[in-house]
């Protein structure tokens, strides 16, 4: 099956073995070629994307300055760097925000007064498919094949994490030959960083803190009114949210929490598990009997993990 520039087929469906990486993928991943004898291209489209890439980094001029995108999250790290960044004087190409779908509506009115504020627009990053198209679509691979995904998994990695923010945030780092990240870590969080030649952490430069930002963003009177009830912003659905998120997000939120509810059923219909760790209407029973969580400072700790976006493929 791994004859060059042939056709193969399996339980009805056409395979080749690309000429380029030499894996062994089904005709969809391949562009048609009139005058090939078997009709596609050699090389499968991810071979043809990575030379196209190539091709324009090696004909760029290796002399031109770098693109700088400031990674913008609406918190107060981020926006703290941005401010201070504009404050100095330096030159920013982009200002970039990942949007999951599923931010507090506040935070989307917060970018349109940071927007205001700089007087330049923040680009909008989004995934190629719904958080619906996902939790209601069904396992491909794997022993969960034809069985539907359902929401991100309390233990397991994120997919929406990494869907909504991790790959929009590298496809748009990945778009420039050269590029540079400035991302708002804390001096106080360093233990965060990567050691990577296309990020810069301005904030460490600074030696600011977290404290320092909120005190800026304060004095400024433009700190995020999400500070008012969360240590930390993130996606209000989010499973991996601590139970003093969530007791919050109950207390405050209430049309948001009823969403969450239907999503909770929703879920519990269709893989027979909870958002949660328990269901929602156990928070809520807990919540009304007068307990509150202590806060642990996170919304979502593994939103943490966008900080590897370009750590690779560059």
């Amino acid at each position: 099956m791994g004859e060059r520039n042939k056709l193969f087929e399996v339980e009805g469906v056409t395979y080749k073995k690309c000429n380029g990486c030499g894996e062994v993928l089904s005709i969809n991943n391949y562009s048609k070629a009139k005058y090939k004898k078997s009709g596609i291209r050699g090389e499968c489209k991810f071979c043809q994307k990575k030379a196209r890439l190539k091709s324009f980094k090696e004909e760029s001029d290796p002399n031109a300055p770098p693109t700088i995108i400031v990674n913008f999250s609406g918190g107060k790290d981020s926006t703290a760097m941005l401010l201070h960044m504009i404050e100095l004087g330096e030159h920013i190409d982009y200002i970039v925000f990942a949007d999951a779908g599923y931010e507090f509506p506040m935070l989307y009115d917060y970018i349109k007064t940071i927007e205001k504020l700089i007087k330049r627009p923040i680009t909008i990053l989004k995934a190629n498919k719904s958080l619906d198209d996902w939790r209601f679509g069904k396992f491909t691979r794997g022993n969960k094949v034809g069985k539907i995904r359902g929401m991100p998994s309390v233990v397991a990695p994120c997919y929406w994490m990494r869907e909504s923010k991790y790959l929009p945030l590298k496809k748009f780092s990945n778009s420039f030959p050269n590029s540079i990240n400035c991302i708002g870590i804390a001096s106080d969080e360093q233990e965060r960083v990567q050691i990577n030649p296309n990020i810069r952490y301005p904030l460490i430069e600074w030696g600011w803190s977290e404290e320092k930002c909120i005190d800026y963003l304060q004095d400024k009177g433009i700190l995020n009114d999400m500070y008012k009830h969360f240590s930390r912003t993130g996606c209000w659905m989010c499973p991996k949210q601590s139970n003093y998120s969530k007791y919050m997000l109950y207390k405050h939120y209430p049309k948001l929490w009823s969403m969450l509810k239907i999503i909770d059923r929703e879920n519990y219909r269709d893989t027979g598990k909870y958002l949660f760790i328990k269901s929602t209407n156990y928070y809520e029973e807990l919540f009304n009997s007068g307990k509150v969580p202590k806060d642990n400072g996170s919304i979502c700790y593994e939103c943490k993990g966008i900080r590897n976006v370009y750590t690779e493929g560059k």
